[in-house]
């Protein structure tokens, strides 16, 4: 929504997914880490071995996140540096279980029930109940959410509702931000 508004918006999800491919160092770095279990059958990065096996695993997750944070956040700089507008947005899953919530100007939270959440994740995507429980358990819950958020978007009714919302919001950030 905020793109169709003109607002940049940086998905650091797609970043990190952008760079398991691209970056062979890091490939290579990761295979060393965990081994040939994580990759395919062309000697690839296999992203569902990968996440299986560290989502069961905090500290193979956090040695993962040593190596992909900093290459993230190197892309966001870049990023950031290439844009014009009054404001961005930076899409991240997991900002305040990371920390990185603290080097935002502002933090947004879309929020909806855990089973709205579910329902949406296994019909978007190829997952199973465990696989989404397991990430679910590596974030923070939604009152920790509310605690940091300086914005709040409820997603627990219709595309309408959340529009009208988002709009509100878009209209707040360019009275700030300007």
């Amino acid at each position: 929504m905020f793109v169709a508004q003109g607002i940049p918006v940086l998905d650091l999800d797609r970043v990190g997914h952008q760079l398991l491919t691209e970056d062979q160092s890091l490939q290579a770095q990761i295979i060393n880490a965990y081994g040939k279990a994580v990759t395919d059958q062309e000697g690839r990065i296999h992203r569902p071995s990968l996440a299986a096996l560290v989502f069961q695993d905090a500290g193979a997750l956090a040695h993962l996140n040593s190596l992909m944070h900093p290459r993230i956040r190197q892309r966001e700089l870049q990023w950031r540096h290439q844009q014009i507008t009054p404001f961005v947005i930076i899409e991240a899953s997991v900002l305040i279980e990371s920390g990185q919530h603290q080097r935002m100007d502002a933090v947004i939270a879309v929020l909806a029930p855990l089973a709205q959440r579910k329902q949406r994740t296994l019909r978007r995507h190829d997952y199973d109940e465990s696989r989404f429980a397991a990430i679910v358990a590596r974030q923070c819950n939604d009152e920790q959410r509310r605690q940091y958020a300086d914005y709040i978007l409820e997603n627990n009714s219709t595309l309408q509702a959340l529009q009208t919302a988002q709009h509100i919001l878009y209209n707040k950030l360019c009275a700030t931000f300007s």
